[in-house]
Parts: C-alpha cells; structure tokens; sequence
C-alpha cells in the first residue's frame, strides 16, 4: 500500500449503532487507520487512514478530508 494515499473521513456514531458488524467490516477493509478520534461534538470519530481510495498526497502538504458514501457495501470517497 502506498503510504502517501492518506486521507481523513468521519464515521457517525449513530451509523456505527445502526450498522451491522459484517457491513462495518467491509467498509473498513478499505482502509488502514493509524489514528481514530473520538469527536463527541460532532459524534462521530474521525479517522486518518491509508487507503488505495485516496489520491496521492505530496510530502509536507496537509492530509485531504473525503466524504465516504456507502451503497450496500460499496465505498466511495469524494475529496472535500
């Protein structure tokens, strides 16, 4: 996996209650996490994650926040 395919997104926390263990599981099988916060003002948690969905990020540039929009268990990322 390329390390600069890096990106953040947040996950409410009512679709992680709302959602099934199998579904959440295929959804995140397209990324790789390396820092999860919980914002409760916003209650969601907020990921930074490595993902082959994710646009190459140059050295030094600040990490791109995506919508995540998911079908079924399709995952689609859109650039903010």
């Amino acid at each position: 996996m390329n390390k600069r395919k890096i990106g953040k997104f947040r996950i409410s926390h009512i679709f992680i209650e709302r959602t099934s263990q199998k579904t959440l599981s295929k959804i995140m099988s397209n990324f790789v996490p390396i820092k999860a916060e919980s914002l409760y003002a916003m209650d969601a948690i907020e990921y930074t994650a490595l993902s082959d969905l994710f646009e190459e990020v140059p050295w030094g540039t600040e990490i791109p926040f995506y919508n995540i929009e998911v079908t079924g268990t399709n995952v689609k990322v859109i650039k903010q």
